[in-house]
């Protein structure tokens, strides 16, 4: 089925959109107001939270790597986000990707099976370093009202117009500031939180490449049902139907390929048709 293979080697998971949209994600969770224990913060968690904000600043130089295709340099810095934070996801999931493209199948297997796991978790790391900041922002707003009652109050007791204009000033930003911090407060809460499209579409195509058939036909499903435009995973599932001689479920992804845009192998569609002559 080599002439037939719908070159994912040359398929990367990460394209812009891609990356914009599981960044779009997490920064949603960003507005949940979890708490880990009833009671607010308990030591331990705050020190996980403080791990977590350690092992992200490796992450994030990492993805950047990424991004601008320095795998090694990349690879390097998600090692030292996973050595702080070993349940850091999409330092996982980078990793796996990284891996992918080489060809090393087992280690992308393993790290994405790890980014999956642990998604859950990460992303209550999010939103309990988020919930950390929206309580700084509440202790800030709560110095600049006390900041605000002084300065009106002092405005009322002087007649110096060079003072006054400049406790007006002063007013006026303050003001401002404490829009801005409740305009950041009233974010409204986003939607339940699903493992995202490309991490069963990345663990799908490892599967493909590993001719575990069974097991990546199953990812691809799931990858539809949250994606259903991307249209490389129809190629795959047109591929893996043909194999076993299912040559109209074949040619039906297949043409679900080319709806939602996908490259489609016109030689692979003629011996398609040509089966189903048959």
């Amino acid at each position: 089925m080599k002439k037939y293979d719908n070159k994912i080697k040359k398929e990367k998971i990460f394209t812009k959109r891609g990356i914009s949209n599981l960044l779009v994600i997490f920064i949603f969770f960003l507005g949940v107001n979890y708490i880990f224990g009833q009671k607010g913060f308990y030591a331990d968690e705050k020190r996980m939270i403080q791990k977590f904000k350690i092992a992200d600043k490796f992450f994030q130089k990492g993805k950047n790597y990424f991004i601008k295709r320095k795998f090694k340099k990349a690879e390097k810095e998600l090692n030292k986000c996973l050595e702080i934070m070993s349940q850091h996801s999409e330092a996982c999931f980078y990793l796996s990707n990284i891996f992918y493209d080489r060809k090393e199948l087992k280690q992308a297997l393993r790290y994405i099976e790890e980014a999956k796991k642990n998604f859950e978790f990460m992303i209550k790391m999010h939103v309990s370093a988020f919930d950390d900041y929206l309580k700084q922002l509440r202790e800030q707003k709560k110095g600049l009202e006390e900041k605000l009652i002084d300065y009106r109050g002092r405005l009322t007791r002087t007649q110096d117009s060079g003072q006054r204009q400049e406790l007006n000033n002063a007013i006026n930003s303050i003001e401002g500031n404490i829009r801005l911090i409740n305009s950041k407060l009233s974010d409204p809460l986003p939607p339940v939180a699903k493992i995202p499209s490309g991490y069963y579409y990345l663990h799908g195509n490892i599967f493909f490449k590993m001719k575990n058939f069974k097991e990546a036909y199953s990812q691809y499903i799931e990858t539809i049902k949250l994606n259903p435009k991307l249209g490389n995973v129809y190629n795959n599932l047109a591929i893996i139907h043909y194999m076993s001689k299912q040559y109209q479920k074949a040619l039906e992804y297949l043409n679900k390929a080319e709806a939602n845009g996908a490259e489609v192998n016109p030689k692979f569609k003629e011996a398609i048709l040509k089966n189903l002559k048959k």
